[in-house]
Formats: C-alpha cells, sequence, structure tokens
C-alpha cells in the first residue's frame, strides 16, 4: 500500500455501502497555527458527501512563506477514539505521489490535489485523523483535522 493510500485510509473506511444504509457527518478543517509556514490555507473534499465506487478528491490551497527541502508528516487515525494508526512519513515521499511535485518545494501560492477511489466497505463508528507537516527545521508548515460520523 502507498503511503499516500495510508493517510487517506480511514476516509475509504468511513464510505457507506449504500446512502441508504448510514447516515454520515464528515468535516475536514486546517489546525494551522497562524505563525505556521503555510498561510491562507484552505482545503476542502468533493463529492460532498461522499460516494462509494467513486473518486474522493481532497484540495488543498494556501501560500507556503519559505521553502521546504524536506520534512515529516505525523499522522494520528482513530476510530471510535482507539488509535489504530500513529505514523511518521517522509514529506517528500509522500508529496511525489500528488501531480508528481517534487521537493524543494518553493515558498509562494500551492494549489494540490489528490483523488483516491471510494471502496464499497465501512464499519459504524467515529473516524477522526489529524496530519501535521513539518519542515526539515522541524517548524510546522500545515495541520489538518478531519472525521465522520457513521450511524445506521
Amino acid at each position: 500500500m502507498q503511503y499516500l493510500d495510508v493517510i487517506v485510509y480511514f476516509i475509504i473506511l468511513l464510505l457507506p455501502r449504500s446512502n441508504s444504509e448510514f447516515h454520515f457527518s464528515c468535516w475536514i478543517e486546517s489546525c494551522t497555527k497562524p505563525n505556521s509556514l503555510m498561510q491562507n490555507v484552505k482545503i476542502k473534499y468533493y463529492p460532498n458527501p461522499p460516494v462509494v465506487e467513486q473518486n474522493i478528491t481532497f484540495e488543498l490551497r494556501g501560500t507556503i512563506m519559505e521553502k521546504v527541502t524536506s520534512g515529516r508528516v505525523y499522522t494520528s487515525v482513530y476510530f471510535n477514539n482507539f488509535p489504530p494508526l500513529k505514523e511518521t512519513y517522509d514529506f517528500c515521499y509522500i508529496l511525489s505521489y500528488i501531480e508528481d511535485i517534487q521537493c524543494p518545494v518553493p515558498a509562494g501560492d500551492v494549489h494540490y490535489k489528490y483523488a483516491v477511489f471510494a471502496k464499497n466497505s465501512i464499519l459504524p463508528g467515529n473516524y477522526s485523523a489529524t496530519f501535521t507537516l513539518t519542515d526539515q527545521m522541524n517548524d510546522e508548515v500545515l495541520c489538518i483535522k478531519l472525521g465522520c460520523e457513521i450511524t445506521e
């Protein structure tokens, strides 16, 4: 499994088998600190709500204030408040899966998209995740929180 697919793993799991079987409420937001290296962060996913057996596209826009030559992505993915995944990944390796972008990432405006296929699998419950990107100096670049509550 590719590293980026692991990062969006919980999104794949949270999708209902059919919209009539489950009720869900999903959200995504920036938890980026005001003094982080990325400013004016805007994140979204679509379609909203997600549709089983179709792609979900994640889109990120913002302005990187300084060049990022390397870094780490810290992930925490929870299901019903139990942490099934806490991992750290190399930022440049993950970035190479998004539109073939490579490090270093220059300062300036960015617009990234990543699509993942929504498989037909689910466990009802509460899903949440936090992804924090740090640069070569371990300074925060970006923080994203997302989650979904699924009920039958």
